[in-house]
This record gives C-alpha cells, sequence and structure tokens, in this order.
C-alpha cells in the first residue's frame, strides 16, 4: 500500500514497486488512520509505504518517504 502527497514521486514508485513485483494499492495521503487500517485488514497488505506519521502501525514494515 502507498501513499503519498507527491505527486511527481508516485510514477516512480509504482514503476519501480511493479518492477520489484509488487501489487500496488495507492491511497490519498489524507487517508485517516481508521480507514487505512480496515483496508490493511481487509488485502492483507504486509508493506507500507507512506510519509504520514499517523500511519505507522506495529504489525508492518513501514517504509517511510
Amino acid at each position: 500500500m502507498v501513499t503519498t502527497s507527491h505527486r511527481l514521486d508516485f510514477p516512480a514508485i509504482l514503476i519501480a514497486l511493479w518492477r520489484l513485483g509488487c501489487i500496488v494499492i495507492p491511497f490519498e495521503e489524507t487517508v485517516t488512520p481508521a480507514e487505512l487500517k480496515r483496508a490493511l485488514d481487509t488485502s492483507a497488505a504486509h508493506w507500507l509505504i507512506s510519509e504520514n506519521p499517523a500511519h505507522l502501525f506495529n504489525q508492518l514494515r513501514v517504509v517511510r518517504l
């Protein structure tokens, strides 16, 4: 799952993750932690790429941009 407010960075992140064989689920940076948590639980994602410190969850590997 990817959340970023940098519109110019997103295509590069998307292409890099696709090249690594990842399935990307994009979200707006303004998504609330509760909405993101619900989406994470539903998708069974293992990684979250975000620049928002409110999106830190203990059970996930988080990459901060």
